[in-house]
């Protein structure tokens, strides 16, 4: 069992109790499909980083790699744009990354705002103590540079 069948099992539980209490009928409202467009990892530390990226879908891990962030340049932070080697159909994506000091973290775009489309940034900020932040949004025009080639708007 991986990380991301464990992950979905105890969403499942939740739903379970959400659904027990009053929502029967209802679960399609609390889960949804969307693409992952993309993923930008960037550093704003002033120390070198190693960022571990995991991508899940639909309970299966489709994606992991490990990318090597140098420090900024003249308030720059130094940035990676993620090979889109991951499935581009809908479904449920789960992303997580960490660094060698940090624990997982994780972002589920199906809690994320409505959209088909979501792009997420991974980043280390200036400095760095704790664990990289996640950000999802929706896919746009002016973010075409990062996003995955094959992504439509």
């Amino acid at each position: 069992m991986d990380w991301f069948e464990i992950y979905t099992m105890r969403r499942r539980d939740i739903f379970g109790l959400v659904l027990t209490s009053g929502l029967a009928g209802c679960s399609s409202v609390l889960q949804s499909d969307t693409r992952l467009g993309g993923i930008l990892i960037s550093n704003g530390d002033d120390s070198h980083h190693e960022i571990d990226v995991e991508v899940g879908k639909d309970e299966e891990t489709v994606y992991s790699a490990v990318y090597q962030l140098d420090p900024p340049e003249e308030d720059t932070a130094d940035a990676e744009t993620v090979d889109c080697e991951w499935p581009i159909d809908s479904g449920h994506f789960v992303i997580r990354a960490r660094t060698q000091q940090s624990d997982w973290v994780s972002i589920d775009l199906s809690e994320e705002d409505d959209g088909d489309c979501h792009q997420v940034h991974v980043s280390i900020p200036p400095e760095f103590s704790d664990n990289p932040t996640l950000a999802a949004d929706l896919c746009r025009d002016e973010d075409s540079e990062w996003l995955c080639n094959s992504i439509e708007f």
